[in-house]
Formats: C-alpha cells, sequence, structure tokens
C-alpha cells in the first residue's frame, strides 16, 4: 500500500514539475520576444515614415551636419553640498 501510495505522489510530482516547467519556458520566450521588441531612446523624427515631411527634413539636416546632429545632450552633474 505504502509503494503504491509512493509511486502516485511521484507521479503527480513528476507531472507538477513537468507543466511548471513546460509554462516557464513559455514565459521566457514571450519576454524574450518583447525584449527584442525593446525601442530605447527618444523618438524624433527619424522614425516617421519616409514620405512623410518631417522625415525629409530630419534626413536634409542629418546628411548637411553628419549622424548625431539630433542626439540628445545628456548632462551629469553633482550637486554641492
Amino acid at each position: 500500500m505504502g509503494v503504491i501510495l509512493a509511486n502516485v505522489i511521484l507521479a503527480i510530482t513528476f507531472a507538477f514539475l513537468l507543466v511548471a516547467g513546460m509554462l516557464g519556458i513559455a514565459l521566457l520566450a514571450v519576454i524574450a520576444t518583447l525584449f527584442f521588441h525593446l525601442n530605447l531612446g527618444l523618438p524624433n523624427d527619424g522614425n516617421k515614415q519616409y514620405e512623410t515631411s518631417e522625415r525629409q527634413g530630419f534626413d536634409m539636416l542629418s546628411d548637411a551636419y553628419g549622424a548625431g546632429f539630433h542626439s540628445t545632450l545628456v548632462v551629469i552633474a553633482e550637486p554641492d553640498e
């Protein structure tokens, strides 16, 4: 009787771990998919469609002044105490 009960508990535990592992892999796949679609940075006119006048102006300025002309300026400063 005890051996049968132990085998049943072992089978239930194995099934639970198998389902939990598959759910964990599915969750990691969803998170990885979202990670690869992550867009860091602030939006600018370079994200617009090629046909818009905003994008054409953005491209003209980039051609005239070089890459990075539209970049944001980030300043890090330590305050005096």
